[in-house]
């Protein structure tokens, strides 16, 4: 089944906001990076379809299936063969084992990613622009500030006089 951006959107919003037991146990467990500092998100699109958790990082899909999920086996295969195809690793768990056996499922999970990291290709260091000699590219625009003004041998001069700068201000004394 073919649906627009919007459709899937709104579709993972509404997922978000109503998660099952087992997506609420392990979202609980991954979110504001609470595994080894991974950042998760939730119920977010890929390739057309919405994926229950996702490590962009490591490029990590954990998919929560219930028990409708047995019946769409076939589903679910070629969902995972379109992931990999998209350079997605994906991981399947059951919603028993998340609610009665979390420790182990984010065991696995956290050796998966530490796998997945280390595999990760290294990015070669980003080239500077031939005129960006600095870290900072304002930095070699900027003019150093002017020296404090002194006041010359005479006594005249910025800073020098009354307080205020000149005549008094105000009525004269009569």
């Amino acid at each position: 089944m073919k649906h627009n951006y919007y459709t899937l959107k709104q579709r993972a919003r509404k997922m978000r906001n109503n998660p099952t037991d087992a997506e609420r146990i392990l979202w609980f467990r991954l979110r504001k990076r609470r595994l080894n500092r991974y950042p998760f998100l939730r119920q977010r699109i890929i390739d057309g379809m919405i994926v229950d958790f996702l490590c962009r990082k490591t490029k990590l899909v954990i998919e929560v299936d219930g028990g409708q999920h047995d019946q769409r086996k076939q589903s679910d295969t070629t969902r995972t063969e379109r992931l990999n195809r998209a350079g997605y690793q994906v991981l399947r768990f059951w919603n028993n084992d998340v609610i009665f056996n979390t420790e182990s499922v984010l065991h696995t999970i956290d050796q998966t990613l530490k796998e997945l990291e280390t595999q990760q290709p290294i990015q070669p260091p980003r080239r500077q622009h031939k005129t960006q000699k600095h870290a900072n590219p304002r930095q070699h625009r900027r003019k150093p500030p002017p020296p404090p003004q002194r006041a010359p041998p005479g006594g005249r001069g910025p800073g020098s006089g009354p307080p205020g700068g000149g005549k008094p201000r105000g009525r004269r004394p009569g």
